[in-house]
């Protein structure tokens, strides 16, 4: 008979494997709190910035429309003022382009002389018939209703003193060599201190009222050029257009 060992018999148990720690998955970039908070920043920012953008070309479209359309209507009304203006400049002078026009060149020339003591070197009939065609012309232009012309044309208010300033000036100034004309005219019938008198005052005035007429026609040449028309040209009233390109 087989002999029982004594002892209870035991069982052999294996080795069990070390326990490993779970390991964290790590969150995928773009899913990161942090990532997500500084890109919708950014897109926040692009889409203020596209806003901004958007919004300064509509409105620098809409500046733009605004002024071409009150340029429009500027050359309009420049247009009916230079029709006025160089018509009638034309029949007591000559119309020199950009320059100031030649106007009555007799009257001043007639004072200059007699206001040296000399032969005035026109008729006082001829002088008469200048003063007379002054007179007219002064009153053509005056008659004009130039602030009618611009208002409401979108003229600044700088523009528009430029404009009547302009007008006034010319319209005194042809008054003036009128008046000098018909000085010359009682200095020719004159003598001595009397004559000496009167054929002074004829060239002061004479001098004036062509210094009157220069920064007139110059401020009317500035106030066209900026509406892109030129004046003083063969055509008298008639405007042309500044060439482009």
């Amino acid at each position: 008979m087989a002999i029982k060992s004594k002892g209870r018999s035991r069982s052999k148990q294996v080795a069990r494997a070390p326990r490993r720690e779970a390991v964290a998955v790590p969150t995928p970039f773009f899913r990161r709190r942090w990532v997500q908070l500084v890109g919708a920043l950014i897109v926040g920012m692009f889409a203020v910035m596209m806003i901004v953008w958007v919004t300064n070309g509509l409105r620098k479209n809409r500046e733009a429309d605004q002024a071409a359309q009150a340029k429009a209507q500027q050359k309009t009304a420049m247009v009916a003022w230079q029709g006025a203006l160089e018509p009638a400049l034309s029949k007591v002078g000559t119309l020199n382009g950009p320059a100031p026009p030649t106007v009555e060149p007799t009257v001043s020339t007639a004072a200059g002389n007699l206001a040296k003591g000399q032969d005035a070197g026109v008729t006082a009939a001829q002088l008469l018939g200048s003063a007379k065609d002054l007179a007219t012309a002064a009153d053509t232009i005056d008659k004009f209703d130039l602030v009618d012309a611009i208002r409401g044309k979108g003229f600044n208010v700088n523009q528009t003193e430029s404009l009547l300033s302009s007008k006034l000036s010319i319209v005194t100034g042809l008054r003036g060599l009128e008046q000098s004309a018909r000085l010359s005219v009682l200095a020719i019938a004159a003598d001595g201190a009397t004559k000496a008198q009167l054929a002074s005052s004829a060239k002061a005035l004479s001098d004036s009222s062509v210094a009157l007429i220069q920064d007139g026609y110059n401020s009317y040449l500035n106030a066209l050029s900026g509406v892109d028309l030129v004046g003083g040209g063969n055509s008298p009233g008639s405007p042309q257009l500044l060439p482009t390109g």
